[in-house]
């Protein structure tokens, strides 16, 4: 079976250039023909991912973090086919929602043992998304952090502390099941999974397959108890703050205070209107996991 590597060298921290011999080496030549691709430039993973698809490759690999998954696993939408992890970025998101292992020989592991499941994916302004999408402090913080040649999880927390100082809350009008509510927010999340990435839950309950997003809705609190919210996210307990109300839905809209709003989907930033239209597509994707 021909399976497509679609690699981002630039992804995380560590190197990426003896993984055509690592994967050569881990899977049976028997039965696997690996075809390994390096991308060279923004938007080449989805590329090389929908050569894969028109080329009937079975399996196409995501070799990187949130981004590169969300290019390759992009093109594989609503086709036959499956959308595998291998997760060397800074968050990993999607790998840590669905549990996948983080070396490498256990995540090849999955060819032979893994099994294939459809999920649900999102759409904002007409992008795709499979983790989450949002705005306010997270899209702030992430757009700083797209801004910083240093990649990995503790830049991210540096920048996030950072920002925390600085960022201030603001008025959005969000229309959700039917309703308009006017709201003073420190951000709000549309999750299709539970977590952004390194284990911070904000939407605990989240479920891929269910064919709805959780609506995460983060009111501005006093700086004193950031600790503590810091604590719950990571402790998926952020759900139970009396700063955070969670709604389910199929679509939402949402307006913000500028134009020039910037917002954020699977870790990538991106300046919009000041519309952000989401909504949950049930049951597209096709992907391996334990």
């Amino acid at each position: 079976m021909k399976v497509f590597f679609v690699v981002n060298p630039a992804a995380g921290t560590s190197s990426k250039r003896n993984l055509p011999g690592l994967i050569k080496n881990y899977l049976d030549p028997g039965r696997f023909d690996p075809v390994v691709r390096f991308t060279e430039k923004p938007g080449h993973a989805r590329e090389i991912a929908k050569e894969g698809v028109e080329q009937g490759v079975p399996l196409i690999y995501a070799v990187g973090g949130d981004g590169t998954v969300n290019e390759v696993a992009g093109a594989l939408i609503n086709t036959p086919a499956v959308l595998g992890i291998l997760p060397m970025g800074s968050g990993n998101g999607l790998a840590r929602h669905f549990r996948l292992p983080l070396m490498v020989r256990r995540s090849l592991k999955l060819l032979e043992k893994g099994k294939v499941v459809t999920m649900d994916y999102g759409m904002v302004n007409k992008i795709p998304f499979f983790c989450t999408a949002g705005v306010g402090f997270d899209a702030y913080v992430g757009k700083l952090f797209s801004e910083d040649p240093s990649r990995g999880g503790a830049v991210y927390v540096r920048k996030a502390l950072e920002a925390l100082f600085r960022y201030k809350p603001d008025d959005y009008t969000l229309i959700i099941n039917g309703k308009q509510l006017g709201i003073h927010a420190f951000l709000v999340t549309f999750a299709n999974a539970s977590q952004y990435g390194n284990e911070a839950f904000i939407a605990p309950a989240a479920d891929i397959t269910d064919g709805l997003m959780d609506v995460v809705i983060f009111s501005s609190f006093p700086l004193i108890v950031a600790p503590a919210l810091g604590i719950r996210l990571f402790t998926r307990m952020i759900d139970k703050s009396r700063f955070v109300q969670m709604i389910r839905c199929e679509k939402a809209l949402l307006y913000g205070p500028s134009e020039k709003m910037v917002i954020h989907y699977d870790g990538e930033t991106h300046q919009c209107g000041r519309e952000m239209e989401v909504e949950i597509v049930k049951a597209g994707l096709r992907i391996l996991v334990p």
